[in-house]
């Protein structure tokens, strides 16, 4: 995205990723990771 963005003459200070298809960081606190479950990881092998 930053090189995107510098293309058009845009420079880009943070990127955050909210989500990677059907996952997301929705209820996670900065910082923390967890275990995806079994459901998670097969629609993640879906895309």
């Amino acid at each position: 995205m930053r090189a995107r963005f510098a293309a058009v003459a845009n420079h880009v200070e943070a990127l955050h990723r909210t989500q990677l298809g059907p996952l997301t960081l929705d209820g996670l606190a900065e910082g923390v990771w967890r275990v995806f479950g079994a459901d998670e990881v097969r629609s993640f092998q879906t895309l």
